[in-house]
């Protein structure tokens, strides 16, 4: 065998090996590329999806939160509602109340058995022309306008606080701010 022909061989085989592997580089770069990108395209669909998935968590809440708000308006609604009939109706009695004591002469109290105060109420009255004593009601004096009237005004005042307070109550109950909600 030819020595040459041997070497040239030998050269041969070398060169194509690392030829091989020069061009299983290339291809090696390649296919990384190809990976590489597959996964950088595998990572965006997973933010997007992601993204998606917060996204609709997001408008989830939302409505929970808007149906819950159009809830408690609602609740609020009612109770106001109510609070405004119960006032209208106070205020009905209230006058029929009114009504029906200065048609029975007034508030009265009870007269003392001999006072100056009694006497001087008592011309007062019948210098304006009509009398404080009222001889149906023997031993009570009639209140002076004035603080009568005060009195029906306070006892309005009494039973709308009152009133206010019951609704605030409703409302707090049936929000379930004090125990379970109630209608």
């Amino acid at each position: 065998m030819n020595p040459y022909a041997l070497v040239g061989g030998l050269l041969l085989l070398i060169a194509t090996y690392f030829g091989g592997q020069y061009q299983g580089g290339k291809i090696a770069d390649a296919k990384n590329a190809v990976v590489v990108q597959s996964l950088k395209d595998a990572a965006s669909a997973r933010e997007l999806s992601l993204q998606k998935g917060y996204t609709e968590s997001l408008a989830r809440e939302i409505q929970d939160r808007e149906d819950e708000r159009e809830t408690a308006q609602k609740i609020t609604d009612k109770v106001i509602l109510d609070h405004e009939k119960a006032i209208t109706t106070l205020k009905q009695q209230a006058a029929a109340i009114v009504a029906a004591k200065r048609a029975a002469g007034g508030l009265r109290i009870p007269a003392p058995a001999s006072c100056a105060a009694v006497e001087a109420i008592a011309a007062q009255g019948e210098a304006a022309g009509a009398s404080q004593l009222d001889g149906a009601s023997a031993g009570t004096i009639r209140l002076p306008e004035r603080i009568e009237q005060d009195l029906f005004e306070l006892m309005i005042e009494a039973d709308a606080v009152v009133e206010g307070c019951r609704s605030l109550q409703k409302w707090v109950r049936a929000n379930g701010f004090y125990g379970p909600a109630q209608e």
